[in-house]
């Protein structure tokens, strides 16, 4: 913990000499230096290299509102506008949707949930718990919530959220897909939901799909070789994160929302500056748009694709080597037996009760792969393993 500063002037001080600063810069520099090995390449990194970024940086970009007509726009203002574009093409979305860019997918999600709270009034949320986020979400919008149980593979168990709609019929329905549950990468079906409301006569219904991670993967993936999640499926609003997959370097979410129903409930984006932040954090704008522009929809096609083999590779590999390992056909998480805690710690493995996970991001190379093997097993780097599709 660094120290509180005193020179005799009160708790804060006066200024602080630069020598002191430096030296406790490099101090948390030094901690962060050894505790993050370079044999640790598991955590996010970016997907592009952002060094020709380099000198926006240290610029104040953050503006005014884009929906602030009266304001000046700012100097970022095209980028997002152009990045909701992109976004609004992949995941399918219909005329006047609206969108923004946000700190990460828990405010993304948070803000999809106040805005159909104001469309339907005293809504009741339905949800599963494997998300922290999406809890944390419906406790900040301050809705009433039933948990939905879910089924062995991770995804939600649509006969329970069935019989929730039918207790709970008097009362709009606002239903959380998790495209990309945490632990599993496992995907909540938002065609399935939707047929479920049509069979149900629930009218009166807002589907959000929280996709972290899998947003962007399942986009680039032929229809029939993923589940339904995006506009065209049935969701009324979609939160996609940047972190997660791409490893943008800070926080970032896209929020794309349809327009209204038959009643014009939603005009444009205007309607939805009561609950969303006003503050703007144009880096990581800037930071997910060049990403997506460098790349373009070929190119985002390839690093998911390699992530995929790099996934199918892992899983096989574990099982190959005694280490029991699943995944989801359409995952880029490999699902394993939880290791020692000092394996956990070198190569930064999530674990919880029994299972721990493996995310194959852009950044993980299958010598990568070998070496966590390797040390799962404490036996020296194997040869790489031919899958067969």
């Amino acid at each position: 913990m660094i120290e509180v500063l005193r020179n005799g002037t009160g708790a804060l001080g006066g200024a602080v000499p630069r020598d002191r600063l430096m030296w406790e810069v490099e101090r948390v520099a030094d901690l962060v230096r050894r505790q993050q090995t370079p044999a640790s390449p598991l955590a996010p990194a970016p997907a592009v290299d952002l060094a020709p970024l380099g000198a926006l940086w240290p610029l104040t970009l953050d503006g005014a509102d884009p929906a602030d007509r009266a304001a000046p726009p700012a100097p970022a203002a095209g980028m997002e506008s152009q990045l909701l574009q992109l976004a609004a093409e992949l995941f399918r979305a219909p005329p006047n949707w609206w969108g923004r860019v946000m700190p990460g997918t828990y405010e993304a999600t948070t803000a999809a949930l106040h805005a159909a709270s104001c469309e339907h009034p005293g809504a009741m949320v339905y949800c599963t718990a494997d998300t922290v986020a999406v809890a944390r979400a419906v406790s900040t919008a301050g809705m009433p919530a039933q948990l939905i149980a879910t089924l062995p593979t991770g995804e939600m168990d649509y006969d329970d959220l069935a019989r929730r709609l039918l207790t709970y019929g008097h009362r709009p329905a606002v239903i959380v897909a998790n495209v990309g549950s945490t632990t599993s990468e496992s995907v909540d079906d938002v065609t399935r939901i939707a047929l479920l409301c049509r069979d149900l006569n629930v009218t009166r219904r807002w589907i959000h799909a929280h996709a972290p991670l899998s947003g962007l993967t399942l986009a680039t993936l032929p229809t029939r070789a993923r589940p339904g999640f995006d506009f065209a499926d049935g969701a009324d609003s979609i939160a996609i994160g940047g972190q997660e997959f791409l490893g943008t370097p800070m926080g970032s979410a896209i929020l794309l929302a349809a327009p209204g129903d038959a009643h014009g409930s939603r005009t444009d984006e205007s309607w939805a500056l009561a609950f969303l932040p006003r503050s703007r954090h144009a880096h990581a704008t800037v930071a997910l748009w060049y990403m997506l522009r460098s790349l373009g929809l070929p190119g985002l096609r390839q690093i998911v694709e390699t992530a995929l083999d790099n996934a199918r590779y892992a899983a096989a590999s574990l099982n190959a080597s005694g280490w029991p390992a699943w995944r989801h056909n359409h995952a880029v998480t490999v699902v394993m037996s939880t290791p020692a805690a000092r394996v956990r710690h070198v190569w930064e493995l999530a674990a919880v009760p029994g299972t721990s996970h493996l995310i194959c991001t852009p950044a993980l190379s299958r010598r990568d792969i070998d070496d966590v093997i390797a040390q799962l097993t404490g036996r020296t780097r194997r040869a790489h393993l031919t899958i067969v599709r």
